[in-house]
């Protein structure tokens, strides 16, 4: 695994006093050509991705902004570590107490209905109900997790939730909520054993939900695709490494995003961003296109597994070849291409 950070050009950043260090980056979201970031000195900024502007600080406070996210209307909103959520309308913010505790995403329906997820569930603000499974796809870890550090969140576009987790040396887990119904959806994994597959990353694509991740763990490297079709679960495509196996190369797989811009699924492992078409393509890597290899650190040691951790926390398309990518030590870059642009 690669332990040396190399900075590669281009760096759009303009050093100001206002200006956020180099991996201060929380979370971001994109609207149009501007990413909306949360720093970890409490600071929510805006740049734009062409480079015609530098960062701007568009929100400072001594209250640490935990949660970024947008609204139907393309409003951005935040949440405050007091739990408090911030809307930020015709440029004022205005921030309301919500009386809950720990809310970790926020998410908006297509009709704009709101929908907190926190360690006591997941509310609907309109009726003010909260929501926890009654049930757990991995016994072993059981309900407790089931609000609980989820490493992906998604809404997909039937306005269900979907929360991901990473169990490590014990897999993963998924939980579904369907907002339409109120109610959790059990979702079939009969062809796949979760307890075998952490979770990294969940994807909306166009005949389905994917999913990713993958396992550093004493001897053993593994990562995986796999899809969620109708509700029922199964493996697209799967490689293992263990010191008994004569097979070397062995893909890590990180975080993915489907690409609605030019109908590919872009993914990262160890050796670098990799796109392939989501049809006929993943299951095999002579068929995926090598992107660009930019030299991120990985970390050793994992909560739940001994390995190296992913280097890559999130992927998100922007445009045809185009996506913008989380690294774990809070740099934000922007993959357009075969170039990266870390910012």
């Amino acid at each position: 695994m690669k332990t040396l950070l190399t900075i590669i050009p281009v760096l759009f950043i303009s050093w100001s006093c206002t200006t956020p260090a180099a991996e201060d980056y929380i979370d971001f979201i994109n609207i149009g050509d501007h990413v909306w970031a949360i720093t970890v000195d409490s600071s929510v900024v805006k740049f734009d991705l062409k480079g015609k502007q530098g960062i701007k600080k568009v929100f400072d406070d001594s209250i640490k902004v935990t949660v970024i996210a947008k609204d139907r209307n393309d409003n951005i909103v935040v949440v405050d570590a007091m739990n408090r959520i911030g809307k930020y309308e015709a440029g004022k913010w205005r921030f309301a107490n919500t009386g809950q505790s720990n809310i970790t995403a926020i998410f908006y329906t297509s009709s704009n209905k709101e929908y907190l997820v926190t360690d006591s569930g997941i509310i609907n603000t309109e009726s003010n109900k909260t929501y926890f499974p009654d049930s757990a796809l991995i016994a072993q870890m059981g309900r407790y997790y089931g609000m609980m550090e989820y490493t992906s969140a998604l809404l997909d576009n039937r306005d269900n939730i979907w929360l991901g987790y990473n169990y490590g040396e014990w897999g993963g887990n998924i939980f579904i909520f369907n907002t339409a119904e109120n109610r959790f959806i059990h979702p079939s994994t009969r062809n796949m054993n979760l307890e075998e597959y952490p979770i990294f990353s969940l994807a909306q694509g166009p005949d389905g939900i994917y999913f990713s991740g993958g396992l550093s763990h004493m001897k053993i490297t593994m990562g995986y695709i796999a899809k969620f079709r109708d509700s029922t679960a199964f493996v697209v495509f799967h490689n293992q490494y263990h010191e008994e196996n004569k097979k070397r190369k062995v893909h890590y797989v990180g975080p993915i995003a489907y690409n609605k811009w030019d109908s590919y699924l872009y993914f990262y492992s160890q050796y670098g961003f990799f796109k392939a078409k989501v049809d006929s393509e993943l299951w095999n890597e002579a068929y995926w296109t090598s992107l660009a290899n930019p030299d991120l650190p990985f970390t050793y040691g994992q909560s739940m597994a001994v390995g190296y951790g992913m280097n890559i926390k999130k992927i998100v398309a922007t445009g045809p070849d185009a996506v913008l990518f989380l690294t774990e030590n809070r740099l934000i870059g922007y993959l357009v291409g075969k170039e990266v642009k870390l910012y």
